[in-house]
């Protein structure tokens, strides 16, 4: 009677062993899970309109993962287009004589090119 109360001691011992490991192994992947979603986080492009955030997005570079690295650095690269344009017709309505015109415009000072 006493061994298979002993017995039945350690089975239980063994099921609490279980039953922690299988906890340990639950909050292992909740921390596998909200690591990938700071990944993803990360991943995303910064699109805050006057600000360039490029240190984060260089390590944000380092840090993705292969595939999304070319889908980063198109966003990164369509972003820094978009405000070289912006930045350039900025300027051209500052100054528009400082830019060329197009081709088939009329000339407005009688084909001067001088003035």
């Amino acid at each position: 009677e006493r061994e298979r109360e002993r017995e039945r001691e350690r089975e239980r011992e063994r099921e609490k062993l279980r039953e922690r490991e299988r906890e340990r192994e639950r909050e292992r992947e909740t921390e596998r899970e909200k690591k990938r979603q700071r990944e993803i986080e990360r991943e995303k492009p910064v699109a805050r309109p006057g600000s360039f955030n490029l240190e984060r997005q260089m390590a944000s570079l380092h840090l993705s993962s292969p595939g999304s690295s070319n889908r980063f650095q198109r966003a990164t690269f369509a972003s820094l287009f978009l405000s070289v344009l912006s930045v350039l017709s900025f300027l051209s309505f500052l100054n528009p004589d400082s830019f060329p015109r197009d081709s088939g415009a009329i000339p407005d000072r009688q084909g001067c090119t001088a003035c």
